[in-house]
């Protein structure tokens, strides 16, 4: 009998022990990358590989701004066209959705983006080897 009493006890014991958790990587990268996407001076592209080709150039006139309330603006010297974006945990993975207008160049950024790595300036998604690498501005 005070054999069962200690197996009992010891139960309690353990399972009334607090289990801490270990911070989760997604959510972390999520509020850094928010953070990240989120800088008032807006961000550059400095890379852009659609179907293994180069296309930089499109975009590189360009200055991308996201707003907090999902509102994405590219602006260029003479041209600025709005689009929307999202921000979002798929998978364990953490993607960028942007969509602009179904016309006109801006509409090859409209795509579900796989955050890849971010450091200090840059910050880089793929989709099936497509790439999308921004710099602060």
């Amino acid at each position: 009998m005070k054999r069962v009493i200690l197996v009992f006890a010891v139960f309690v014991a353990f399972s009334s022990c607090k289990k801490e958790e270990s911070p989760n990587p997604v959510s972390a990268d999520f509020e850094s990358i928010s953070s990240f996407l989120t800088i008032p001076g807006g961000l550059k592209i400095i890379e852009f590989i659609e179907d293994q080709t180069n296309k930089n150039s499109l975009f590189s006139d360009y200055n991308f701004v996201f707003l907090s309330n999902g509102i994405v603006s590219a602006t260029s010297d003479d041209f600025e066209i709005i689009g929307s974006y999202s921000l979002f945990s798929d998978d364990g993975k953490v993607e960028l959705w942007m969509d602009f207008p179904a016309s006109g160049k801006f509409r090859e950024l409209t795509d579900d983006w796989y955050f890849i790595l971010r450091d200090d300036r840059t910050i880089k998604f793929e989709d099936n080897r497509d790439v999308i690498q921004f710099q602060i501005h």
